[in-house]
């Protein structure tokens, strides 16, 4: 083969023009899943999810507090603005720890169950 021939720059995965060929998708089973790695990322997933659902909490118990006019107004409202900030911090901090939990509880259940019934089988293409 002459330097001529060769292109340094072409992709060899490429296939020609007017080639119909198509790759076979893979069949995997999933049989194992390391139980803090599914916890771990579970208990991210659930803290987003609880700075979310405390965002909104915090919202309402704002609202609330302010509308609840009258005698002591003043101290609804304080209450109501260290409700809304127990809310912010506490919701998601509870949240992450119960998917921790609840991620490693699962994967644990998964992967003794996957003995018996030998796992998830996905395609790759």
């Amino acid at each position: 083969m002459s330097m001529s021939d060769a292109n340094p720059y072409s992709n060899p995965s490429q296939q020609p023009a007017g080639s119909s060929m198509v790759r076979p998708s893979q069949t995997m089973t999933l049989r194992r899943l390391d139980v803090f790695s599914v916890g771990k990322m579970l208990g991210v997933l659930y803290t987003i999810v609880g700075l979310f659902f405390g965002a909104i909490f915090a919202i309402v118990g704002l609202i609330s507090a302010a509308a609840g006019g009258g005698a002591g107004a003043g101290d609804v409202v304080v209450s109501g603005v260290v409700g809304a900030l127990f809310m912010v911090i506490m919701v998601p901090i509870l949240y992450g720890i119960g998917g921790f939990i609840g991620g490693v509880i699962m994967a644990a259940l998964y992967n003794l169950c996957a003995n018996f019934v030998g796992g998830v089988r996905f395609d790759l293409e």
